[in-house]
């Protein structure tokens, strides 16, 4: 099982390839769904800490959910759960704080380009699928998601690239990484703090999915692994 000590911190996963005017296309399909980050993940959103959170409630970071929870997983007492972030690298309290139950395909998802993208190029199953878009001039703050023996990262820009700065300190080295909407998508190793900043003037656009075994990510494994 890779750690994140295993992998690298920000990379290009080598030979796939995304088609960037298919993905403009279905991304403005979907403008009209964006919401802030609370609303479309209520339930998994609970599981961070709390100085995260404070910045999902904003208009300012908006996401539209391809894959949904688990229809079968009942949310009814969630509030009951310990929603510590910390847990979720060590225990999961509640089922809708799993990445791997946010699962469900939901219907805009179906039978898209994202979906036939995803699924033809990555062997493992893809969870907790979503667009993202940063408003110019705001940021995610700096937070650690999960370490990838829980499960793995990738994101695709698909436009509004310039000027923006993905972040990671790993140890007391601050790491600088500028993405780019040529169809690559990239691992984040999100074991380590990271954030992004946005300082371009066109909104940013991005595709992301969760993968939670690691079959495609074994070829960049740092070397003496």
């Amino acid at each position: 099982m890779l750690r994140k000590r295993d992998l690298p911190v920000c990379v290009p996963l080598p030979g796939i390839k995304f088609d960037i005017e298919k993905m403009k296309q279905e991304y403005k399909a979907l403008n009209h769904m964006f919401r802030n980050l609370y609303e479309e993940n209520e339930g998994i959103t609970d599981a961070h800490n709390q100085e995260f959170l404070k910045d999902l409630n904003s208009n300012e970071f908006l996401e539209v959910a391809l894959t949904g929870l688990d229809p079968s997983i009942d949310k009814t007492n969630i509030n009951d759960y310990n929603h510590d972030y910390k847990s979720k690298h060590n225990k999961i309290s509640h089922p809708a704080f799993d990445e791997g139950n946010w699962n469900h395909k939901l219907e805009h998802y179906k039978g898209s380009y994202f979906e036939h993208a995803i699924e033809s190029q990555f062997k493992a199953e893809a969870v907790r699928v979503r667009v993202h878009k940063l408003f110019p001039g705001k940021e995610i703050a700096p937070h650690i998601d999960y370490d990838p023996s829980y499960a793995c990262r990738v994101i695709i820009p698909i436009e509004g690239t310039d000027g923006i700065t993905n972040v990671f300190w790993v140890g007391k080295e601050r790491q600088e990484y500028f993405l780019h909407a040529n169809g690559s998508a990239y691992f984040l190793n999100t074991g380590y703090k990271h954030a992004v900043y946005h300082n371009g003037d066109k909104d940013r656009i991005a595709l992301v999915a969760t993968f939670t075994t690691q079959e495609d990510f074994q070829s960049i494994a740092l070397k003496g692994i």
